[in-house]
């Protein structure tokens, strides 16, 4: 479901009304007063005789496009940036027409044939919203058929579309080159790797924030992270090349360097999972850096043994 202004009062006021009142404490109570007070509706869903709720939807849920009608859609730059909450349909449905909700319709056409997709808007000559960029980035990182695109395709992508052109889109492209089974990219798409690691801070909202919570930091946080993190993803990209391309470890020794000394420790935490792959093709460089890291923060020795297992298993 999409979040609209007051969907968090909203949301909290159907919790807290399913709650015994016999179990709810005094600061409960009042809460549950005061959203009573504030929410015209009784409930933010809307179920049917089957007990399925109502929720939100594009006027195009549930519809197979085809591209054609998808270039309209990815050109109409009259679509709303926000969702607003108008009048349900008969069936109770809400109908969100915004941009962000017909992307999340997009990425998952892309999921479904992302060479196809991928080849269509690579044609297009008009811009498209970097909001459907990342959708289609993310449609072909975590579709089942990722595979199916040749990295050819993929690095046309890169060069229309660069790692800086929206928020996000560094993400997405990381996770691509991660979940490939062919990792044998060209040098423009190491060098955007190296790129993206030289220029992490600008990946960063709250740098103060970062700072504050260097020190808080935990190997069980740290490997959360690295899944959604710019630095973690690009890090375990890095180790996949390495696997298949030990000669590429000469361009990335700079960018891992930049991350032995890096303040946020995920970073270093990413940082470490690199060095251990390459610790298998040049084991005098990378076992340096290890030990000194170690040496500076002894959480980063924590490093998973199932990481390790699984980089042994590789080699």
């Amino acid at each position: 479901m999409w979040a609209y202004w007051n969907f968090y009062g909203d949301l909290q006021n159907d919790l807290l009304g399913i709650l015994p009142i016999n179990r709810m404490g005094k600061e409960a109570m009042e809460l549950k007063a005061v959203l009573g007070r504030a929410c015209e509706r009784n409930s933010i869903y809307r179920y049917d005789a089957d007990c399925r709720d109502g929720g939100v939807n594009t006027p195009i849920a549930g519809k197979k496009l085809k591209f054609d009608a998808w270039k309209g859609i990815l050109l109409n730059d009259k679509l709303p940036l926000e969702r607003f909450f108008g009048v349900p349909k008969k069936d109770g449905r809400y109908i969100n027409n915004s941009v962000g909700a017909f992307a999340t319709e997009f990425q998952k056409a892309v999921s479904d044939s992302p060479a196809e997709f991928l080849q269509n808007v690579l044609n297009m000559k008009e811009e498209i919203n970097v909001v459907f960029v990342k959708a289609l980035a993310r449609g072909i990182a975590y579709s089942n058929r990722h595979d199916e695109v040749d990295n050819g395709s993929i690095e046309e992508m890169f060069l229309k579309y660069p790692y800086d052109y929206g928020t996000g889109i560094a993400l997405e492209y990381c996770e691509i080159i991660e979940r490939k089974q062919d990792i044998l990219w060209s040098e423009s798409t190491l060098d955007m790797l190296c790129s993206i690691i030289h220029e992490r801070r600008a990946f960063i909202q709250d740098k103060s924030e970062e700072d504050a919570e260097a020190s808080k930091e935990t190997i069980e946080k740290a490997e959360s992270k690295m899944l959604y993190f710019v630095v973690g993803v690009a890090a375990r990209a890095i180790s996949g090349i390495l696997f298949g391309n030990r000669s590429a470890l000469e361009k990335f020794k700079a960018p891992l360097d930049e991350l032995v000394d890096d303040v946020d420790f995920v970073s270093r935490y990413a940082c470490v999972h690199a060095l251990w792959t390459a610790y298998y093709i040049d084991r005098d460089w990378a076992i340096a850096r290890i030990i000194r890291m170690y040496h500076s923060d002894f959480r980063l020795a924590g490093i998973s043994v199932q990481c390790r297992v699984q980089q042994v298993i590789q080699w």
